[in-house]
């Protein structure tokens, strides 16, 4: 009895049993390897003790020819030996000795009766395929691994394909434990009455809409799962979609909406309105040529556009940094960069722009292009850089161009 309720029927199961029960199957357990351990009964004669000899070379006929292989293999021909065998090979021939005896016992003039095996739907037959599927969705890869080679992906099918007594085990766990927990709500689902907008004072639901659309797909289906597709719903949720909610999905939800990350239905220039799109444009030059690319790519060259281009995870969180801290840090100086009202020619007296355009033409490369990005190709205009092109302009480019108008020769 403890060791049927320990090992199953066909001895090929494993059960976790209270201490009582558990005590008692290990003393049975004990006993039974006490007793195969004895060489005396170790023979199949032996084994089925009380029954015609006749009568069980009967009964193994009516086996399938593997099983009877196997019982020859291990109790040789006459029935009264014994060989070991595999322990793959020793579940094969426990289930067909168990047919054995139970033939031997009542069903004589009938065929071998086999428990019939159930797929895994017919294992949880008390729930409905939807709410299994949806359970299995929520399992480890390796766990629907293991179920979707048993019983097939439509999980239909039964015993199709035979698992280590490990994967097994965990089956056992997956169907006995896993999936009754997760329909029946034992993983601590939370319930409360808050509806989505009352997290969000002040912004109105289209608003809320607009911001949403903007999460990642994961974060979209977890506020979907828990307020409704009209976002007017209050649903309950696995602890852990909760938490996520709670933790991560509100607080970038009021980043969004408070402008501290970006809303990619926006334009660019929303989030520089005192900046007109030349101005901005001029700030943009002083991007790396990939971050440039990206700003063109979502908004145009003119960054008249909102292109609604699916970007990877690295390109949006690129994307928001260049929004959000590079140009606003061009902008506001917290590269340092520097403005000034002065224009080239008002730093040399006395000289006509064609001959401050000749002594740049004097100049390396590199300090040609700083000149050229601080006053433009016709040295009439005057654009912000970064400090360090700043300073390089102020101590380096300005003195060499005042060496050459003044006649001085310089290593170019």
């Amino acid at each position: 009895k403890y060791l049927v309720l320990k090992y199953g029927e066909n001895l090929d199961e494993y059960h976790t049993l209270e201490l009582e029960e558990r005590t008692k199957s290990e003393y049975a357990t004990k006993m039974l390897i006490k007793y195969l351990n004895n060489p005396q009964v170790k023979k199949l004669i032996d084994i089925l003790n009380g029954f015609n000899i006749e009568d069980i070379r009967k009964t193994i006929g009516l086996l399938t020819k593997e099983e009877q292989e196997l019982i020859y293999k291990k109790y040789g021909e006459s029935l009264d030996e014994y060989h070991s065998v595999s322990s793959e090979d020793n579940k094969i021939i426990n289930n067909a000795l168990n047919l054995i005896k139970n033939h031997l016992k009542n069903n004589m003039n009938k065929k071998i009766v086999r428990r019939k095996s159930k797929n895994i739907l017919e294992k949880l037959s008390m729930y409905s395929k939807e709410d299994i599927l949806k359970a299995i969705n929520k399992l480890s890869e390796e766990e629907q691994k293991i179920i979707f080679m048993k019983y097939g992906t439509n999980l239909n099918e039964k015993n199709r394909i035979s698992l280590s007594d490990k994967e097994n085990h965990r089956l056992r766990y997956i169907i006995l434990k896993r999936i009754p927990a997760l329909i029946e709500n034992k993983q601590k689902c939370v319930r409360s009455n808050k509806h989505l907008i009352d997290y969000f004072e002040g912004y109105s639901l289209i608003e809320i809409k607009d911001a949403i659309s903007n999460l990642k797909k994961e974060h979209q289906e977890i506020i979907f799962a828990r307020f409704g597709q009209n976002l007017d719903e209050i649903n309950v949720i696995p602890k852990s979609s909760y938490d996520s909610l709670k933790s991560t999905i509100i607080p970038l939800i009021n980043k969004i909406l408070s402008g501290e990350m970006i809303n990619t239905n926006k334009g660019i220039m929303d989030y520089f309105p005192n900046c007109s799109t030349l101005q901005l444009l001029s700030i943009i030059k002083h991007l790396t040529l990939k971050e440039q690319e990206l700003l063109f790519k979502k908004y145009g060259l003119n960054l008249d556009e909102n292109n609604h281009i699916i970007l990877n995870d690295k390109e949006n969180h690129q994307l928001r940094y260049i929004i959000l801290k590079r140009i606003p840090a061009l902008i506001e100086n917290k590269q340092k960069c520097a403005r000034s009202n002065k224009y080239l020619i008002d730093y040399f007296e006395g000289y006509s722009l064609v001959e401050i355009k000749d002594a740049i033409s004097n100049l390396k490369k590199e300090h040609q292009e700083i000149i050229f990005a601080r006053f433009g190709h016709n040295l009439d205009e005057i654009n912000v850089i970064p400090k360090s092109s700043y300073n390089s302009l102020k101590n380096t480019i300005i003195p060499l161009i005042n060496k050459i108008l003044s006649g001085e020769k310089i290593n170019k």
